[in-house]
């Protein structure tokens, strides 16, 4: 092999007696170093691709990653410069030096609110999975002679997965003579049929 890459062979065959020595030259074949790749073993995810690979490639790498985390980052270090080198969607190209995968494996956060009556009550964040505190129930001021129990929340609460908004659900009643709470009549069906829609709708 030649200072400029060229690949220079012989080969040689006895013919009449005489010993025939054939020289060639191809300058079409260049020889690459490979370099390695290393991999770290983060908590929640799986980060793999190839062992090695020559400079100039394209690598491309694969993650398995647990539900409820992300990649916050990740690049490639270089083991012998400690430069760092960019890497978008999973791929990089591979520099003249063997690199270290280094990754940093996030857990998702979600942001819950609470609305009673058109204003927010509570607005916090939350690490996927984490239990929701619910706040005390509210209390929707009364009019005229219509007041408003709190029934409930348009869904039901559970633990963090995504960001979510709580709607505050109140009945509607007409406060009788004898202070018991009933449900004013004529807008029972309206009630009605909000709840359905909700019920269908968490559903």
């Amino acid at each position: 092999v030649e200072s400029n890459g060229s690949l220079t062979s012989l080969s040689h065959n006895i013919k009449d007696g005489r010993l025939l020595i054939k020289i060639t030259k191809s300058s079409d074949i260049i020889i690459r170093d490979e370099y390695m790749i290393s991999f770290p073993s983060p908590e929640h995810a799986i980060i793999s691709g190839g062992s090695q690979t020559h400079a100039g490639e394209t690598v491309k790498l694969s993650a398995l990653i647990d539900e409820g985390y992300y990649i916050r980052y990740i690049y490639a270090l270089g083991t012998q410069s400690n430069t760092r080198y960019e890497i978008t969607d999973l791929k990089f190209i591979m520099p003249d030096e063997s690199v270290e995968i280094i990754a940093d494996i996030s857990v998702k956060e979600y942001i819950i609110v609470f609305i009673s009556d058109g204003v927010e009550i509570s607005r916090k964040t939350y690490k996927h999975g984490e239990r929701v505190t619910i706040p005390d129930n509210p209390v929707k001021d009364p009019v005229g002679e219509y007041h408003y129990p709190f029934f409930g929340w348009d869904h039901e609460v559970t633990s963090a997965l995504s960001d979510m908004t709580y709607t505050a659900v109140f009945t509607e009643s007409l406060l009788s003579s004898d202070d018991d709470y009933v449900i004013a009549p004529d807008r029972f069906i309206s009630f009605a049929i909000t709840l359905i829609s909700i019920f269908v709708v968490s559903v």
